[in-house]
């Protein structure tokens, strides 16, 4: 069963679900198909922009030991190198305080918080137990008036309250952006889509994950973070300076440059990115840099076969050439791949299993010249959903992620996660024959 979010208590309460449904007898099919349909709740480890630089995690309205450890397996994974915790009492637990709040604060410990924030008379007095810097408030109100939050930059910033403190009043002075109009990314509809192709797939395909033209709109870095978190193989992107950023704000996860431009192979080699590479000119161009950066080791690259796209791509003419080069060259070949222009038109299926007969036969013929054997892929969203026999190594997901597929039945399985939300301003009515401006 796809599931769209992998912490211990989603999966916990899923098994449990399904035990129940189960005993009920409901099939697997209806079983499968329901727990598709769930929903994150809202208001809980939600992952807001914040003002200086800061990023909020709003994981408000639960409180308990247990959700407390969630949230700091969630926080942990963040790529900010420090981290604050605004934290209210716990009103809801049958423990006595004087064993709760030592038990919370070895807890808290352990995070290595740089800034604590503790709000409310209860879990005040146990201060002391803390070995941050500790601030308490006995109630939310006081702790807005000291403003020592506005101390705060480049952090995550976790807020965990219970509904008592009301402490979104807190996140909505953090938040760098308030507008009544919103464009929100549903990251866990994001994750069920990756998993749901995932299922389509054997366990050890590998995925790479398109974040091209800012991740489609969605927002490369935040997108890539919250994918390198759940363990993407590979991330594409079209141009080197995407890449490049994304090695800035802390992307580790190897990066494949589509499209990269001659006055980029610097950018690229510097910042550990892998080029595609299509043509011997493009090969010996990049070669060139290579020996100029002194570069001893045998660098990744990406061979591009063109299979009847009739773009980019290495021609069965070109292999014998290319081969002879890359054996003399200090590069070595990650992965051989095409694209199918057309998996997604079932009116095209002799066009796409041509093309990937002729991928076969090409790619075939360089690995056994090369005398190793790098990874192939050549499908893509589409292939993925009409022609997974095809996987070979691994494949490429794009808007397949964000939740879109012209086959209907893949559609059904898929969660959108782009919402676009606004409010109206005003209702008029109007006499007929009146004007209405723009």
């Amino acid at each position: 069963i796809p599931i769209s979010q992998s912490d211990e208590a989603t999966l916990t309460n899923v098994l449990a679900l399904v035990g129940i449904l189960k005993h009920f007898k409901i099939s697997d099919a209806d079983i499968v198909d329901k727990i598709n349909a769930l929903k994150a709740v809202e208001m809980r480890l939600e992952s807001i922009e914040g003002i200086r630089n800061n990023l909020i995690i709003n994981d408000s309205y639960n409180l308990d030991l247990d959700s407390l450890k969630i949230a700091f397996q969630f926080v942990r994974e963040y790529n900010k190198s420090t981290k604050s915790l605004i934290l209210t009492d716990i009103l809801d637990s049958k423990e006595p305080a004087d064993e709760l709040y030592p038990e919370v604060a070895e807890l808290v410990n352990e995070q290595k918080f740089e800034k604590i924030f503790l709000i409310g008379e209860e879990i005040s007095k146990y201060y002391s137990l803390f070995t941050s810097e500790t601030y308490t408030f006995d109630n939310t109100a006081q702790f807005i008036n000291s403003k020592v939050i506005t101390e705060i930059e480049n952090q995550v910033i976790l807020l965990k309250g219970a509904r008592k403190f009301e402490i979104e009043k807190i996140k909505e002075i953090l938040e760098l952006r308030k507008h009544d109009t919103v464009l929100e990314i549903n990251l866990n509809a994001i994750l069920h889509n990756i998993n749901f192709h995932k299922s389509l797939l054997k366990p050890q395909t590998k995925m790479m994950a398109m974040v091209k033209a800012n991740a489609y709109g969605l927002g490369s870095y935040e997108i890539s973070e919250f994918l390198q978190l759940h363990h993407i193989d590979y991330l594409g992107v079209a141009f080197a300076d995407e890449g490049v950023e994304l090695r800035k704000k802390g992307i580790t996860t190897p990066i494949v440059v589509m499209n990269p431009e001659q006055h980029s192979y610097d950018s690229v080699i510097e910042y550990n990115l892998e080029p595609e590479i299509y043509s011997l000119r493009v090969l010996d161009l990049f070669n060139e840099q290579l020996i100029k950066s002194g570069n001893q080791e045998n660098y990744p690259i990406h061979i591009k076969l063109e299979t009847g796209m009739h773009r980019l791509g290495f021609k069965p003419v070109e292999i014998n050439e290319l081969t002879e080069k890359l054996k003399s060259m200090n590069v070595k070949v990650q992965s051989i791949f095409s694209h199918l222009s057309s998996s997604d038109v079932p009116e095209e299926k002799e066009f796409t299993l041509n093309q990937i007969n002729a991928f076969e036969k090409i790619s075939t013929d360089l690995i056994d010249e090369l005398g190793y054997q790098p990874m192939r892929h050549i499908l893509n969203s589409a292939g993925i959903s009409n022609y997974s026999d095809y996987q070979y190594d691994m494949v490429r997901i794009g808007i397949g992620m964000i939740g879109e597929s012209s086959n209907k039945t893949i559609k059904k399985q898929l969660q959108d996660s782009v919402s676009f939300k606004t409010v109206v301003s005003q209702i008029s009515e109007v006499s007929q024959g009146e004007s209405v401006g723009y």
